[in-house]
This record gives structure tokens, C-alpha cells and sequence, in this order.
């Protein structure tokens, strides 16, 4: 059985005895350990019991799980937790002012509480407004990524059916695979406003602040084979690019999923996952995409970075998060029906540096030659002075 968190590269983990049985479990057709039914206050988008994170969303197996940040004490969990379910009260109502009363007999705390909370989302730059008199509300044109309903135009698709929205975790991929070991289904989407502990390829921290881009990992669970992980590498990177372009932008994608804009990095996509032999149990399709450089970001990053608003005022964030699911959705079913050789076309006709030198980092070492372009497995092609070499995984140096 192997754990893997990036395209080729492939770990033996240490299984607890939990992780077997839940495999066991898939295997007979459960929903594995502590399968769960819908939780209608999750749905709704109505308040969880207070030592219960809120998560908005929707669907099957839709349960708050627990919040990544207990490890910090009680008092300092359940403040972040009722941070959360407040974040969540004014989302289910916009432009409207809620007042403090009614949300402290709402959650049952004090109104001193609500504003301790609301303190502690304005300081780690949520929209939150507070006007004497009135109560509390969301900043007038704030951009959600989901609305409390999901999306519109994903009718039909197998991608966003069941949905989790946090005001703030450890990573939307340690979420989503705390969902699939409670039953998540296939295609369910977790998202966050802000990351504490967001992550990039080969462990790179991702820059991820409250209202600045768009963070969210697909959790996918059928019909895709261990040996598919090139290709889902590869077309989530271009549903990407597909959705940008659906807006007009002129996007362009850098082995294996890079997305850029005018050259510079403007999304990146993680895939994490487990499977056995040729089997893949799941795979977590993590999707990090710039809407706004925020203030505080890093300087060095700014050369190779960018974001939407760089490039004219951006599209709504949940119009962004649609397209890209549907895209995803679509790409999905065509390498289902077609294979690999029209998925690769696709990228081919995107890839920014095709037909030029580049130099790739692998773990042997620098690899320098002309972009030739991808095997039948999705590997980069590259053409040395020493002949065609395959290359499984490695950073490409433009």
C-alpha cells in the first residue's frame, strides 16, 4: 500500500490499524469506520454544537470535524470555534447587520464573547464589520468562494454535489482526508476562507490569507486506477487554465501543473492520496489559485508570483470555483471515455515552454534540454545532448 503527495513520488507509510480497517471497510462497500449520515445544522449552514468546529456545506457525510487547532487548549478552541460559527451566521446573512444579542442567545455565550470573536476575526483580517447599535455583518462586497446553497451551473456534475466551507483550518488537504476517513463521497469539495498551514509541492508552504485567492482540495474516490496520478496531475492543472480562459485569461501551464499568467505563478495544484498495487482508494486534489497578492506578501515571491487582480479586476471568487469544478468535471469524464492522448493534447497546446531548453531539478540531479514533450504516462520529455530522457517528477527552471 502506498502513500503518495505528489505526481511519482511514492512513500510506504506506517498504517494504524484505523487506516486498514477503513480500507477493509471500502473494500466490502461501508463508508468505512464511523460512517455518517447527513447533519442537517451542517447543511443549512445553522450552528453545531459548540465543541464542534461549523463548517457551511452540504451533502452526504456533510459533519463538522474537529478543529486542527485544540492542540492550543481548551479556552483558545472554543474561542476559535465560536470565531467560526460566527463567521458563519453573517455569511448565511448578507448586507445584514446581525446584533449581539441575538447572536449570543443563539450560541448561548455572553455578548462580550461575540465580541472577543468578532475581534479575533478582524485581527486575523476577516471582512467583519461591527457598528454600534446594530450588530455585526460581513463587509458590503465581500466574495465568498461557495454560497450557503453551493454553485450554480454544476448541475449534473459528479464535483461539488456535497461541500465544506471553513473560515479557517490547518489545510484544505488535511481536511478533505479527515472527511474521506468519516465517509466523505466522491467529488465532495472542502474549501477555506484562510489556511494556517496551507502547502504546495515538495512541502512549500503556500501563502493563504483571508480574501486573497481561492483554497480547496477535491476528494475523488471512483474510478481512477494508482497509475492514473500522472494524468490527474496533469488535467487538474489545465481545468485550471480551462476555467481562467473562460474569463479571458490567456493562462499558460509549466510541467506538471503549474498555472501562470504573463509567466508568473498564478495557481499550483497539490494531489495527495493512498492507494494499493493498481488500485487507488482515493486521491485529494488540492487547488491553490491568487485572486489578490495580500499586503504582507513576501517580496522575494513577487517576481515569480502573481494573481488575477494583477491582470484587471478578477471574477467572482465562487464563479472561479465553479468553472474550475466543472472543468475538473469534464476532464474527468473525457479521459475517462478517451484516455490519456487528447488529455495530453490539451496540455500540450498550453504548455509555456514546449519546444524550448529548459533545466529540471530532479533528485539525480539538473536535468538541461529541450521540451520535447510527455510520454504515454504523462512524464516530461526532454531531449539531451545524451539522448530523450523520461522525467517522473522534478521542478522545471524556465
Amino acid at each position: 500500500m502506498a502513500l503518495f503527495e505528489d505526481p511519482a513520488t511514492v512513500r510506504i507509510p506506517l498504517l494504524t490499524i484505523a487506516v486498514l480497517r477503513a480500507v477493509a471497510a471500502r473494500r466490502n462497500g461501508d463508508d468505512g469506520i464511523g460512517a455518517t449520515v447527513p447533519d442537517e445544522r451542517a447543511t443549512n449552514g445553522a450552528p453545531a454544537p459548540v465543541d464542534e468546529p461549523t463548517p457551511i456545506g452540504r451533502g452526504e457525510g456533510v459533519t463538522p470535524n474537529r478543529s486542527a487547532l485544540e492542540h492550543d487548549g481548551a479556552n483558545h478552541a472554543a474561542a476559535v470555534r465560536l470565531a467560526d460559527r460566527l463567521f458563519a451566521a453573517l455569511l448565511a446573512a448578507p448586507g445584514t447587520y446581525v446584533s449581539g444579542s441575538a447572536l449570543a442567545a443563539r450560541f448561548g455565550v455572553s455578548r462580550t464573547a461575540i465580541w472577543k470573536a468578532a475581534n479575533r476575526l478582524m485581527e486575523a483580517g476577516f471582512p467583519v464589520e461591527r457598528a454600534h447599535r446594530r450588530g455585526y455583518r460581513l463587509a458590503e462586497g465581500y466574495d465568498p468562494p461557495v454560497g450557503p446553497n453551493g454553485w450554480e451551473g454544476l448541475e449534473g456534475a459528479e464535483l461539488g454535489r456535497a461541500f465544506r466551507f471553513f473560515p479557517e483550518v490547518d489545510s484544505t488537504q488535511n481536511a478533505a482526508r479527515r472527511w474521506f476517513d468519516d465517509g466523505a463521497p466522491h467529488g465532495a469539495v472542502v474549501l477555506a476562507e484562510r489556511q494556517t498551514a496551507g502547502r504546495g509541492r515538495m512541502g512549500r508552504q503556500w501563502v493563504s490569507p483571508p480574501g486573497t485567492g481561492l483554497w480547496m482540495s477535491v476528494i475523488l474516490t471512483d474510478g481512477l486506477r494508482l497509475a492514473d496520478v500522472h494524468a490527474l496531475s496533469l488535467m487538474a492543472g489545465l481545468a485550471v487554465a480551462e476555467a481562467l480562459e473562460a474569463f479571458g485569461y490567456r493562462p499558460g501551464l509549466k510541467w506538471p501543473n503549474d498555472v501562470l499568467l504573463a509567466g508568473k505563478k498564478v495557481a499550483g495544484v497539490l494531489i495527495e492520496g493512498q492507494g494499493e498495487l493498481d488500485r487507488l482508494y482515493f486521491a485529494v486534489v488540492g487547488i491553490g489559485l491568487n485572486v489578490r497578492l495580500p499586503e504582507a506578501f513576501p517580496p522575494e515571491l513577487r517576481t515569480i508570483a502573481t494573481a488575477l487582480a494583477e491582470h484587471g479586476p478578477p471574477p467572482p471568487r465562487r464563479k472561479l470555483a465553479a468553472a474550475i469544478l466543472s472543468a475538473l468535471d469534464r476532464e474527468l469524464r473525457a479521459y475517462r471515455a478517451e484516455g490519456f492522448g487528447p488529455l495530453r493534447e490539451r496540455w500540450l497546446v498550453r504548455a509555456v515552454s514546449l519546444g524550448r531548453e529548459i533545466a529540471v531539478e530532479t533528485g539525480g540531479g539538473r536535468i538541461v534540454g529541450r521540451f520535447a514533450g510527455l510520454d504515454d504516462d504523462g512524464k516530461l520529455l526532454v531531449e539531451t545532448a545524451a539522448g530523450l530522457r523520461a522525467i517522473a517528477s522534478g521542478e522545471v527552471r524556465l
